[in-house]
């Protein structure tokens, strides 16, 4: 084994060390609180927001990178729409320390209810849906909006309905551009080029690169525009900056 996969190894084991370390530390008690707290709890600046948070930025930080957050001012004064590409586990995390402990919800593939541990914060803070139903997926996605305009809170998605690794942002799914027209929201773009570089979703190893995201402006959709055409212009802003980040993972 030479020494360049000598210190991948041990950069590896060293941020599966410091992730456990979080889960144990952080993980554990959001979980209880999630078991133990009433649903009210769920739309509300409180512990759950405040512990989450703490998940998600401690998670970032067991990855032992540097983190760059470029681009435009994430304004959370009023309930807002992030949308990014999906890569990796990275994503969640990073996209979720953008709140700033503000009460929110995300929308996640139906496959993510199923895990262990993870399943459970699914069921009780996500909306699940599944691509592949659309008639039940629908359904779970105007849930998802109904609750998000009744508590006033914000709105996380990925477009693209599934995780990709190979480096390039995949078409969209129009469920952004509906939740902006009902919800009278912005969408607030976040493209992540290096989340997948540093862990990718099939592989064991963790590589030393610094995480960037480019925050885009609030976009709206225009009182004449279709979900279809919004949907393209949203796109063509993620692979503007795709075309100009010069990432290959090699695959």
């Amino acid at each position: 084994m030479n020494r360049l996969r000598l210190e991948q190894l041990f950069f590896s084991v060293c941020v599966y060390c410091s992730f456990v370390a979080v889960f144990i530390v952080v993980g554990i008690p959001l979980v209880c609180v999630l078991v133990a707290a009433p649903r009210r709890c769920y739309t509300r600046s409180g512990v759950v927001f405040w512990l989450l948070d703490i998940f998600y930025k401690s998670a970032l930080a067991s990855f032992l990178v540097p983190i760059v957050v470029t681009g435009e001012q994430v304004s959370l004064e009023k309930p807002i729409i992030i949308i990014g590409n999906h890569q990796s586990l990275i994503d969640i995390f990073l996209i979720g320390a953008m709140f700033n402990g503000r009460p929110h919800i995300w929308y996640a593939l139906s496959y993510y209810a199923k895990m262990p541990i993870f399943g459970f914060i699914v069921r009780n803070l996500l909306f699940a849906v599944n691509p592949a139903r659309p008639a039940e997926a629908a359904r779970g996605f105007m849930r998802g909006l109904r609750h998000a305009e009744k508590y006033g809170l914000h709105l996380a998605l990925f477009p693209e309905a599934g995780r990709f690794n190979d480096g390039t942002v995949h078409s969209f799914m129009r469920g952004f551009a509906l939740a902006a027209r009902t919800l009278q929201r912005p969408v607030v773009p976040i493209y992540m080029p290096y989340n997948g570089l540093v862990y990718l979703p099939a592989a064991w190893r963790v590589v030393s690169h610094r995480l960037v995201a480019f925050v885009g402006p609030e976009m709206y959709v225009a009182e004449q525009e279709s979900d279809e055409v919004f949907v393209d212009r949203v796109y063509q802003w993620f692979l503007h900056l795709e075309e100009n980040s010069n990432v290959s993972y090699g695959i």
